[in-house]
């Protein structure tokens, strides 16, 4: 399977789940402590000319790199 550039449209929000992903992440290993924010990010995305909505979770400094560049790959 080739990954492609899906464009973003529009950001719709952001919100911090960091909670969230280490209460998961302990689940497994009890010692993990999360240093970089995890973010869920709702979104409109282009994709070859098919726009979706998606619900992603990155990294503040991975979504940080991805606003900048404007899309992801998947």
């Amino acid at each position: 399977m080739n990954l492609l550039e899906h464009y973003i449209e529009k950001v719709i929000s952001v919100e911090d789940v960091t909670e969230e992903w280490e209460k998961c992440m302990q689940e497994e290993d009890p010692n993990f402590v999360e240093t970089d924010p995890m973010l869920e990010i709702k979104v409109l995305v282009n994709c070859m000319g098919v726009e979706e909505y998606n619900i992603l979770w990155y990294h503040k400094s991975e979504w940080d790199k991805i606003q900048e560049q404007g899309y992801y790959m998947a």
